[in-house]
């Protein structure tokens, strides 16, 4: 019986020894991440042409919309959902991966001179709007450390905190609805 040729039997062992390596690439693959985000959805994102020119020509807002799209937030809150107990905390944590990675920077989050994301307060921008509109401030403002400031009509800075309960929301409602009245008349 003639034996088999030995570059025969050598590029078998090559071919079984590729295909465990792919098997085992293939089966690890989705528990992988390259800078916080899974492998697959990092193949997915590059085989997405819109999406990828949109993140080389750095056009942050084309890029989280295509992102959007693909449903590629979902996709990794899924990946981390199970780390996580809060879900705000999760979504504070991709949308960090996502600041990390492309500079986007969510409307619901402020960048702190660290470069973490900080929640907004979404009572501080509400209380700034009435105070505004009703004339008790000039403007308001994310210190770079995510801190709320409020900029009084003569020009002083002042934490938002410190300023806010001297002017509870109830009175400056009641003071606008005033404002409006007198307006109308």
């Amino acid at each position: 019986m003639p034996s088999k040729p030995r570059s025969a039997t050598k590029w078998g062992k090559v071919l079984v020894s590729v295909a465990i390596v792919v098997g085992i690439g293939v089966a690890i693959a989705p528990s992988l991440t390259l800078k916080g985000v899974p492998l697959p959805i990092i193949f997915k994102f590059l085989t997405d042409g819109p999406a990828r020119e949109a993140y080389f020509d750095k056009d942050k807002a084309t890029l989280h919309d295509r992102l959007q799209e693909l449903n590629i937030e979902n996709e990794i809150k899924d990946y981390y959902r199970p780390q996580f107990q809060d879900e705000q905390e999760l979504d504070l944590h991709i949308h960090q991966v996502f600041y990390d990675l492309s500079g986007y920077i969510g409307k619901s989050y402020v960048v702190t001179s660290q470069g973490t994301l900080k929640l907004r307060d979404l009572d501080f921008q509400f209380w700034a709007r009435l105070a505004e509109e009703v004339g008790v401030i000039s403007d308001s403002y994310y210190s770079t450390d995510g801190i709320p400031y409020v900029v009084s009509k003569e020009g002083i800075v002042a934490r938002y905190e410190t300023i806010a309960p001297l002017y509870p929301r109830k009175w400056l409602k009641k003071k606008l609805r005033k404002q409006r009245g007198a307006k109308k008349t």
